[in-house]
This record gives structure tokens, sequence and C-alpha cells, in this order.
């Protein structure tokens, strides 16, 4: 099977709210959070009040319960020098010729920095992604350009555990460690788990891998589904929204909507799983986050870890003429055998599940939103 092109042909789905707001707000140009306080960017032609009167149709994003992320609430405007359709413009008929250099790690959006960020490998790349740039009519104040370093897929809460449960040590035929995503009921394969599409043995690919949790041969599943990408930036490239493939569970007990829980966040966290209160329960999902909001990833390799929403519907190059849509990066730690692990916002003993981790560089983790496993996979 492969994944269909969005329907509407916008390839940017995780931005529709951000869409729909410009639409409605002169001047809008952009929203996100700083803590629990609702920050938005307007340029001179926007007006305060009118857009005070537009968001509060929309409700505030929940943040996590922590103390860190509780600032007092409300909404904050700030001045911002180009609105969000312009930088929308800017991106669009530049992305394709930014990300076609050798070396380029993302595209972004950055609505909180009110410019385009470009992300590459080393220095000696800047000159012709800005000249590219430049050649695509995006003025230089518009864009900036950052060294992300290699980014690096997270493959290398390992003991053996039953029932099922998001968090926990995977292993593959081929022996790479992963991280199990989130146990789901699929309506063609029934019950099932998500994790990372590069823990198989071919991306975006179906090839049937076996998976064991959390060591071979304590065989727990094969992979059912990893659909074939879309043709995407004039059919040259092919697209998907998550790096997440499934795998239907065939001898093993399964606790859905639950995510192990170790004894404490940190960056690491624990890996040891806490004893009085072994797992958070799954209460709900949330599509498509904000920047600003502050998530957690429980991995196999550094555990319970947390950190702030910092880029949101990125490009990433995911190998050769293939590209990973609208995925998310944010401050939490992660490291090889941590792909696939569940992202959430934590909210105590509930979580709402957001995403699934895949990658890192030396400054950030990536990872898809669920929005985004959804459009490829159909759960959760």
């Amino acid at each position: 099977d492969s994944v269909a092109p969005p329907a509407d042909g916008d390839l940017y789905q995780g931005e529709k709210e951000l869409l729909d707001l410009s639409r409605q707000i002169p001047g809008f140009a952009g929203v996100w959070y700083e803590g629990d306080t609702r920050v938005v960017g307007l340029t001179a032609a926007g007006d305060p009040a009118q857009a005070s009167r537009v968001l509060a149709g929309y409700a505030p994003a929940e943040q996590g319960d922590r103390p860190e992320a509780k600032t007092g609430g409300g909404t904050r405007f700030v001045p911002a020098r180009y609105d969000y359709a312009t930088l929308r413009d800017f991106r669009d008929k530049s992305v394709d010729a930014v990300l076609s250099v050798g070396g380029t790690t993302l595209f972004d959006l950055d609505e909180a920095v009110n410019r385009l960020v470009a992300g590459i490998e080393d220095e000696s790349r800047r000159g012709e992604v800005e000249a590219r740039l430049k050649e695509s009519g995006v003025p230089a104040e518009a864009v900036e350009v950052v060294v992300t370093g290699v980014m690096e897929n997270d493959t290398t809460i390992r003991d053996h555990w039953r029932p099922l449960e998001g968090g926990w040590q995977i292993q593959n035929a081929n022996n790479a460690l992963c991280t199990l995503g989130f146990i789901t009921r699929h309506p063609a394969f029934g019950i099932s788990f998500v994790t990372a599409s590069h823990c198989t043995g071919a991306l975006w690919s179906l090839d049937g891998m076996p998976f064991s949790q959390n060591v071979n041969p304590f065989f727990v599943g094969r992979e059912v589904s990893d659909p074939r990408p879309f043709p995407c930036f004039g059919n040259f490239y092919r697209c998907r929204y998550s790096d997440a493939a499934l795998v239907q569970v065939h001898s093993a007990a399964v606790a859905p909507n639950r995510i192990a829980r170790t004894l404490y966040p940190g960056n690491p966290g624990s890996i040891v799983v806490d004893p009085a209160n072994p797992r958070f329960t799954v209460s709900a999902v949330q599509s498509w986050p904000w920047a600003g909001q502050m998530v957690d990833k429980m991995g196999r390799t550094t555990g319970w870890t947390y950190g702030w929403v910092r880029r949101t519907c990125v490009t990433v190059p995911i190998a050769p003429l293939r590209r990973a849509l609208c995925q998310y990066s944010a401050s939490y730690m992660s490291a090889g055998g941590d792909s696939g692990a569940p992202v959430f916002v934590f909210q105590g003993s509930n979580v709402r599940l957001t995403g699934l981790h895949w990658r890192h560089s030396r400054t950030e983790s990536f990872f898809s939103a669920a929005g985004g496993v959804s459009l490829d996979l159909g759960v959760p």
C-alpha cells in the first residue's frame, strides 16, 4: 500500500489552524506558547483587540503538569515584521531549492522568531544555501541559517515485560534495538503497536520485519503496514508525514492506552520502572502540538525526558529523494535506541499522546506528530 497525497494539495497538514487564523486576523504572524502564556505575533497591520476576539474561539493548548510550565496564562502580543502568509509564501517558493543542497538537515517556518530557518550540517553549506534563497526571491533578513550538526536516527524499560506497553525496549530480527511507541487497534490488522519505520528492515516500505520484546527470541509481532510515500515537490521526491510502521501483535498480552512510567523525569531521566506507579494512562491524543508546549518522551535509552517544542511542521530530508513532512522538534534528550518512543504531554497519571520520536541532532530531538502518524497508518 502507499500513502495518499493530501486531498487539498497542501503538504503542510499540521499548519491548518495557523492558516485559518491568518485568514481571520490581519497581520497575524503566528501563535506559540511560553509556559502556559499564549504569545501571538502581529505586524503593524494587526489589531490586538480584533485578534483577541478571534482567538477566543480557539481553546489554548494544555501544558504539562509541572511548575515550570505555569507562567500565569493569558495572551500576550508581540510585534512581528512578516505576517504568516508572507513567510509561508517565502517557504513554499524556496523549500525545494534549499533542501536540494547537500548537507541541509531541515527547513522550517519558525513563527516564534518570525523567520524561515534552514538547518545545515556544518558551515561549509552556508554559502550555497544563502545563494539558493536569494535566487528564490527570499530576502536575507527573512531567513536564519543554523548549524544543527549531522542528524542521527535513534536506533541502538530494557527488561522483558508483559503486558506490552509503550516505552519498552523492542528488538528487530536484525538485532537493532528501538522503543515500542504505543499499542493500538487497527481496523484491518487488529491489536498492533507503532514504532519507527527506520527500525524495520526498509524505510517506508513493507518488509514484514519480526520484532521481539525485550530481545530476541521473545517474538511478539511482525510489521504489517509501512506505506510507500507519495510523489511530492514536482513529483521528483517522495513524501510521508511520519517515520512510523505498524507491527501486528501475534503472541503477547497487551495493555492498550498505557505507557511505562519510570521513577523520575530528567535529561537523561530514569529507566527504572516506578513500582508504585508503573504506567501512565493515555487519556487523549493531540494531533499537532504547538511551539512552546512542554512534551515528554519515554525511551529505552535515555528514559523519561522532557523539553519544549521548538519547531513545528518542519520539512526534513530523511533519505535520498525522500522528505518527511510536518515533523516536530523539541529540547528533550534522546539517544540511540530511543527511536519509536512515545512523545506525550504529562498530566499526572494521565497523558495526551502527541507523537513518535525518531531522530536527534546535537541541538534538538525530532518526533513525528500523532496527526502525521494517523495520516500514514490510520492510527491512533
